[in-house]
């Protein structure tokens, strides 16, 4: 289906819209970058000085690489999925075939496991407006509505793997890096959590609804300066639920999300098998993807080194999960590698199938705005 006339226009003026948005928050986007870069060297330093490097490498020599490469396979599939669900996002307006749109959206994501400020998703953008010719706002919206599914279904996941924990009774007592936790505070805290991430994700659903949306921005109208911070962000919402056109779709999107999920924890629970002293179930694997997956999207290094490994770890302390520190930390390092390396590599050849260039980048409407931006100043 051809887009209506005019929306390239309106593409530009949203992209360019959405471009003033940001750039009103671009010293801030530096300082969180460089928290991030500081937070993911602290806590690899902090996770080496706790643990002795030797005792993590002898914990490593003793995963099963066979495993770890069935670990990775399994990860893998989980892209297509991913590149499936944003190709639906784009109906009815656009038929995109699932491996074109598979093919960017996993060079987006090595983009990101390597450049810092999500530079990946800015990639993946403007190579889908050029290459399956809808506008820049458009493509800008389907990413939106991706991350809102990711979110939705994290935080259900989330919710429901903290409330289903043993009850404190019947846990052993914990510790992390030799530093006991005090198993009542920490099931407390685990529920406050779980509550909390379904209170979410039921928020998330109610603004699916236009309706909902519209309310919320009438009743800020006393608060002008909340709403102001708000609106965008709503905006944006709005047009990246804008390909969902019926029950159907949302529900079929929202199964494909849930998919990947389940996708990326059997690859965890698989890994688990292959490493000596790590005993996870199915219902632990889930729980500490969603919290590994959600921590990773706090301002980091460019592939959340760092972050990732420390949440997981406490994520093994809050599941109740018993390990050595050693092997924990060998453990939570190969399930970042199983994460990393397929994209990593599907990334680089799909960038060579696909041979994006320079010009599909340069010539995105909001790239180009970016420029007249920074020559201005």
């Amino acid at each position: 289906m051809v887009e209506p006339r005019g929306s390239d226009e309106g593409g530009q003026r949203s992209g360019q819209s959405a471009l003033a948005w940001q750039g009103s928050n671009a010293v801030r986007h530096r300082l969180l970058t460089l928290l991030g870069v500081a937070l993911s060297a602290a806590l690899l330093i902090g996770i080496s000085w706790s643990v002795p490097l030797q005792d993590i490498w002898s914990a490593l020599l003793r995963v099963d690489p066979l495993i770890f490469i069935a670990s990775m396979l399994i990860m893998s599939s989980s892209l297509w999925v991913r590149g499936s669900r944003w190709a639906v996002l784009f109906r009815p307006a656009y038929r995109i075939k699932s491996s074109s749109a598979t093919a960017l959206a996993v060079i987006g994501l090595a983009l990101n496991a390597v450049l810092p400020g999500r530079a990946g998703e800015v990639a993946r953008v403007a190579l889908a407006s050029r290459r399956f010719g809808c506008g820049w706002a458009f493509a800008t919206a389907t990413v939106v509505g991706e991350r809102l599914l990711d979110g939705l279904t994290l935080l259900l996941i989330l919710g429901v793997s903290l409330l289903s924990l043993p009850s404190p009774e019947a846990v052993s007592p914990a510790s992390l890096f030799g530093y006991s936790v005090d198993v009542g505070t920490l099931g407390g805290l685990a529920r406050g959590l779980a509550l909390f991430c379904l209170l979410i994700g039921v928020l998330i659903l109610a603004l699916l609804d236009e309706r909902v949306r519209g309310l919320l921005l009438g009743l800020l109208r006393v608060f002008p300066r909340l709403r102001a911070r708000v609106e965008h962000p709503l905006e944006e919402m709005g047009r990246g639920l804008g390909a969902f056109r019926s029950p159907l779709l949302i529900l079929g999107a929202l199964l494909q999300s849930l998919l990947i999920w389940l996708i990326v924890a059997t690859a965890v629970l698989v890994l688990a098998a292959g490493v000596p002293g790590i005993e996870l179930g199915f219902r632990q694997a889930l729980g500490l993807t969603a919290i590994s997956i959600a921590a990773a999207a706090l301002p980091s290094a460019p592939g959340a080194w760092g972050v990732f490994e420390a949440a997981s770890l406490l994520g093994l302390t809050l599941l109740s999960v018993s390990f050595e520190q050693s092997i924990a930390v060998a453990f939570v390092l190969m399930m970042h590698f199983s994460h990393y390396l397929p994209v990593l590599v599907l990334g680089g050849v799909s960038a060579l199938l696909t041979r994006p260039s320079a010009a599909e980048l340069g010539r995105s409407p909001a790239l180009a705005g970016l420029r007249r931006r920074r020559a201005g100043e």
